[in-house]
């Protein structure tokens, strides 16, 4: 009896959502299409950072074997002395991968690390769809956009030229934080003030600089938004809640954040950065480069190809055609 209730539950459910599965399923397809180059389980790509990432996954499973919660030391770093990592750099997605190459990957941690990524693009272009359908009510243009967000190039740059796992994972959480934002502005419901600060939060723990940066945009979409709405549906108490939540994120991640502010200024890897700081000894991409309709390097170079990883910063005809259709509508 109990098992026919849940199996109708389920049915019923599906039924309902029906639309919502058939695109989760969609994006769930484009992300492991996305995902071909890395198809194998065995061969990782020759890039810097993988191996790494790969290896703090491992050490994320051994963290959480010996009971870390929060994730915070590093088991094997530095031939077995141990190594407060975690508390410095991106908890949670070595965190889930942890758990991933424990409980569904037990033999291959590159397979955790790569099941993460997926479920990184599937739910950025899912949540980017949301925010489309909300924003447009067009069904066909918000999948669509779901999709250009999932292909958008320094997404992919990141996952398969770079290897850039932390990264690839904030720009996943990061359209979650602008859908709960906006929901919570616009309806002031507890469960979408609740899901606001736990976005914050869970991309506080993932890539400070994310974190810091969607803060500045997302601040500029709700001027955008008030400045559109202060007539009409402009309402003060939306945003002290919207502003609670981002406070309660800080709050929930604070015991990551507070360290990263305090101790990171004197720590080994801070003189590293100020030693390569791109800022410091390259200089900017020229104006003209950055909107050449063809692929320039952000510099002069010999062979013609930007010295990192041959990625240019060019926007190309595509982007400009598109820029420009923004702007005339």
């Amino acid at each position: 009896m109990i098992l026919n209730n849940i199996s109708k539950f389920i049915n019923q459910l599906i039924h309902r959502n029906r639309i919502s599965f058939k695109i989760i399923v969609l994006y769930g397809v484009i992300a492991l299409s996305l995902m071909a180059p890395m198809a194998s389980s065995t061969i990782i790509p020759s890039i810097n950072d993988t191996p790494s990432h790969i290896s703090y996954i491992v050490q994320a499973r051994d963290a959480i074997n010996e009971g870390q919660f929060p994730l915070r030391i590093a088991p094997l770093e530095d031939n077995g002395w141990r190594y407060p990592g975690f508390q410095f750099y991106s908890q949670l997605p070595y965190f889930i991968g942890g758990w991933f190459y424990k409980l569904l990957t037990p033999n291959n941690p590159y397979d955790a690390y790569k099941l993460v990524i997926i479920i990184s693009l599937a739910m950025g272009g899912l949540y980017v769809y949301f925010l489309s359908l909300k924003l447009t009510r067009s069904r066909i243009a918000s999948i669509l956009s779901g999709v250009a967000y999932m292909s958008a190039p320094y997404f992919l740059n990141n996952i398969h030229a770079r290897g850039a796992f932390t990264e690839t994972v904030a720009q996943g959480i990061l359209p979650i934080v602008i859908y709960y934002a906006l929901e919570c502005y616009l309806t002031r419901k507890k469960r979408y003030f609740v899901l606001s600060a736990l976005s914050w939060f869970c991309l506080s723990i993932t890539h400070i600089i994310t974190f810091i940066y969607g803060t500045i945009f997302i601040f500029f979409l709700l001027v955008i938004v008030i400045t559109q709405t202060r007539k009409t549906k402009f309402s003060f108490p939306s945003l002290v809640s919207l502003l609670k939540a981002y406070i309660l994120g800080w709050l929930l991640g604070l015991y990551f954040l507070a360290p990263i502010i305090l101790v990171s200024p004197y720590l080994s890897i801070r003189k590293q950065i100020k030693a390569i700081n791109p800022f410091g000894t390259n200089t900017y991409t020229p104006i003209a480069n950055l909107f050449s309709p063809v692929s320039l390097p952000a510099e002069p170079s010999e062979n013609g190809l930007a010295a990192t990883y041959g990625l240019h910063p060019a926007i190309g005809w595509i982007f400009l055609i598109a820029f420009g259709i923004v702007i005339y509508y």
